[in-house]
């Protein structure tokens, strides 16, 4: 599939942790977007709980290989900053 729709996956991305306990992403290794960053991020917070919703969303057709398809993982690679964080990509999703 190709196209401008097509988008590839960040090798790193650095993230603010904000006083709510948000990440939002600041860099990443690809270009962002003409109106900043196109790409946002889940925090561990958030995606422990949509792990616990997957059993209630199945009945919508929500599945994990659907959620494993719509996401890609990162590990902290490096604290960069006051409250940022660098992610590295990982193998899985």
């Amino acid at each position: 599939m190709s196209g401008k729709n097509q988008t590839t996956t960040p090798r790193w991305i650095v993230v603010q942790l904000a006083d709510d306990l948000n990440w939002w992403v600041e860099q990443t290794s690809e270009e962002m977007g003409a109106s900043g960053c196109d790409r946002g991020a889940l925090d561990p917070r958030q995606v422990q709980e949509l792990t616990d919703k997957l059993t209630e969303l199945r009945r919508y057709g929500v599945t994990a290989n659907l959620v494993d398809a719509a996401f890609r993982c990162y590990e902290v690679e490096a604290e960069v900053g006051p409250n940022q964080l660098r992610l590295a990509a990982t193998g899985f999703g």
